[in-house]
C-alpha cells in the first residue's frame, strides 16, 4: 500500500502507458507534470506497440500483466500498449485536477474517483481525444457547469477526430 503524497519524480517516467495507484492512502494534489509522461502526450502511430511486438517474435520471453477493470480481470501483453489509463481512485487526493491532465490526449480511461477532490475540471478536458472512460464519482465537489462543458468539449472533440 502507498501512502504520503504522489512524488514529482514519478511524473518522470517517459514510457509509462499504465498507472494504477486504487485504494492506497495517497494525500495531497496530483502533481502538475502529468505532461512529462509523454507515450501518453504524444499520438506517434503506437511507436513503443511496433517496436515491441515486432520484436516479440524473436524472444523468447514476453512480460505479461493483469489489470482489473470495471470488475473484470484482463491479461495483456504487447497490447498492454493501447490500454493507456491512469487510475487514483480511492485515494486522499484533495485539490483540483491539474490543468495539464489535459495534455494526456492518449489517455484511454482516467479514474480519479472516490478522492477529495474539488473545483474545476480543466476546461481542455476534450484535448483527451482517445478518451474512453472518465470517472470522477464520489469526490467533494466539481461545479456543475463544469460537467455540462465537459460533455460539450468530449463531443466536439471525439466528432471533430472521427471526422
Amino acid at each position: 500500500s502507498f501512502s504520503r503524497i504522489i512524488p514529482q519524480q514519478w511524473c518522470n517516467l517517459p514510457y509509462l502507458l499504465v498507472l494504477d495507484l486504487a485504494n492506497n492512502t495517497l494525500s495531497g494534489v496530483i502533481p502538475n507534470c502529468l505532461h512529462n509522461l509523454t507515450a501518453l502526450v504524444y499520438d506517434n502511430g503506437s511507436t513503443v506497440d511496433k517496436l515491441y511486438c515486432s520484436n516479440y517474435s524473436q524472444h523468447s520471453y514476453m512480460e505479461r500483466t493483469t489489470l482489473v477493470a470495471k470488475g473484470r480481470e484482463l491479461e495483456y501483453g504487447c497490447t498492454l500498449v493501447y490500454v493507456n489509463l491512469i487510475v487514483l481512485s480511492q485515494n486522499n487526493l484533495v485539490g483540483e485536477m491539474p490543468e495539464d491532465i489535459t495534455s494526456l490526449i492518449i489517455v484511454r480511461t482516467l479514474n480519479l474517483s472516490s478522492n477529495w477532490l474539488t473545483g474545476r475540471i480543466p476546461e481542455k478536458i476534450g484535448n483527451i481525444s482517445w478518451l474512453e472512460t472518465l470517472d470522477l464519482s464520489k469526490n467533494k465537489s466539481f461545479w456543475t457547469h463544469s460537467i455540462e462543458h465537459l460533455v460539450l468539449n468530449l463531443f466536439k472533440s471525439h466528432e471533430s477526430n472521427s471526422q
